[in-house]
Parts: structure tokens; sequence; C-alpha cells
């Protein structure tokens, strides 16, 4: 057990990592379930050294009753071996950047840190990085896991930080676009990028009952606009598979929507 002052849950996660012994991470929660059969699922497809495993979840309420059965659309096949691009996709479909329902391999995060800077979507940060860099990715479309969900009140003041927390990582992956000589690493993060805005607007509506944008929403939304239909024009033919996705799984794939819904490119 590694004890520290709380310096907040990115400190600790990080913490944990360095002190890793193991070749996996798993991410628990502390009032979250591992299923039986969670260990001897997972411990026998690493044994073909994927760098990512997903599993499916359940929802469970407070006193521990399944609320909703697979909370993931992650297709119909019961184990998915050969579809990492797909699960690449799915990631900025669903738009669920939750690091428990994964199992991820330890040389995949060398040189990748919680940043300590943002107490919210941190994970959506690390595990962006993560899918990006992974080559091999298994899917188990079972659940394995039970999320426990909470009274989802918060507090005014609570509120208005996560917004400005979103403002903050806005800026965060706007500069890895812009820093990236990298145009699969640019397209990717662009996917994350509108996510972000797209949640910043969301709880900015809810909050302050205002349907109309916000001026931070619209500079987000311009500089997208005015950076990305060229970016998008450049990699027509490096985007190609993204094109093949949507025909042959249309509900995998938004990328293309997401990027024609903010650059109006036909």
């Amino acid at each position: 057990v590694i004890h520290q002052s709380n310096q907040g849950v990115s400190a600790a996660r990080n913490r944990a990592i360095h002190a890793l012994t193991g070749d996996y991470l798993v991410f628990l929660d502390s009032d979250d379930v591992l299923y039986e059969g969670f260990f001897q699922k997972v411990l026998e497809l690493i044994k073909i050294q994927p760098d990512i495993i997903e599993v499916n979840a359940d929802l469970i309420g407070e006193a521990g009753k399944v609320l909703c059965e697979k909370i993931f659309i992650l297709g119909n096949s019961e184990i998915s071996f050969n579809k990492t691009d797909v699960a690449k996709l799915r990631l900025s479909k669903q738009s669920k950047y939750y690091l428990w329902p994964r199992i991820i391999k330890k040389k995949l995060v060398k040189n990748i840190e919680f940043n300590e800077e943002i107490s919210f979507c941190e994970d959506a940060l690390y595990l962006t990085e993560c899918y990006f860099r992974a080559e091999k990715i298994i899917t188990i479309n079972e659940s394995l896991y039970g999320y426990r969900q909470h009274d989802s009140n918060v507090t005014v003041a609570k509120t208005i930080h996560n917004i400005n927390q979103l403002t903050d990582l806005y800026i965060i992956v706007r500069n890895k676009i812009t820093n990236s000589n990298d145009k699969q690493y640019k397209v990717f993060y662009l996917a994350f990028l509108i996510n972000i805005i797209h949640l910043r607007k969301s709880m900015y509506t809810l909050e302050f009952k205002k349907i109309v944008c916000d001026k931070v929403t619209v500079e987000q939304i311009s500089w997208v606009k005015e950076h990305y239909k060229w970016l998008f024009l450049k990699l027509r033919s490096e985007v190609a598979y993204l094109r093949r996705f949507s025909v042959a799984a249309p509900h995998t794939s938004n990328l293309l929507i997401l990027l024609k819904s903010y650059i109006k490119v036909d």
C-alpha cells in the first residue's frame, strides 16, 4: 500500500503507475465491483499481449441492483480480436472515456502521465493518448465490471469549476494538435477536441439555462472552422479508412460527421 498526502486523483494514479511491477494496469473505483470471472478472462487474453483490453459493464445502483446491463455498445461478437481501428473510432463516437473498463499494457503508457492540473476529464485526456498509441485492442462484449451510480446532484460551484476545467482542457488539447506534425495524431485529437466542446456547451446550457452558445464556445468552434477545413482536405486520402468504417459500421464512426458539422465539408 502506497501512502502520500492528498494531492488529487491524478497524482495518486501517477505514483501508483510508477511503482507498478506488473505488465498491465487495471483501474478500479473504490465503490465499484469486479465481477466473478474478470481476472480469468483477462489473464487468458493477456497471453497474446494486447495493448488494451476493453470489457463491458453494468450500471448498478446504491444497493447493488443492476440498473442497466452492458452500458457500452461494443458490437455483436463476444470477443473481437482484429478491430483496433473500429475500437479507436468508437471511443470518439460514444464519448465514454472511462478508465475502469480498460486493461492497459504498462509499456503503452511509458512517458504518459495524468495531468495533475486537471481534475475533471483528466482520465479522458490520458485514455485518448493510450488509444492513439495502441496497435492491438481486444474487446470483450461481456459485463465484467459493475459501475456504481450515485446521486448526480452537484453544487453550483462544482459545476462551474468543471466548466472552467473543460475550458482549460480544450486549450491543452488544442496545443497538442497545433504542436504535432503527425497528421493522424491531429485528426485523432480533433475528434476528442470536438467532444470537449460539446460537453462544455451542454454543461453551460444546463447550468445557466441558455440555449445560445456562450462566447467561449463560439471562439472554440470558430478555431476548428478556421484551421481544419484545410486539414480535412489535405488528409482526404489518408482518412479514407474512416469512410470505409462509416459505410460498413455506421454506428461506429462519427468523426467525419463531426468534421462536416463544424467545417461544412461536402
